[in-house]
């Protein structure tokens, strides 16, 4: 097994595992915003911190690190 591997040995154990990932990737997307000087209101907030949903939070994750604005991270998908 290599470092990178989580050894959820059972399905309640992943879903935390999972639960906290996403959360520390919530509060990742809302400290790039705010170092690229992109105020972040408490409605973006919410909406940010309430998401589930790990791939939606990678995807984010990645237009967090360019974006301008908030729009430019909450745009559609147009693939």
């Amino acid at each position: 097994m290599s470092s990178r591997e989580w050894p959820a040995y059972s399905p309640f154990t992943k879903q935390l595992f999972d639960k906290g990932k996403v959360e520390g990737e919530a509060v990742a997307v809302i400290r790039i915003l705010k170092a690229r000087g992109i105020n972040v209101p408490q409605d973006a907030h919410d909406r940010i911190t309430e998401c589930k949903d790990p791939d939606q939070m990678e995807e984010w994750i990645v237009r967090a690190a360019t974006a301008t604005t908030l729009d430019d991270v909450f745009a559609p998908n147009t693939a």
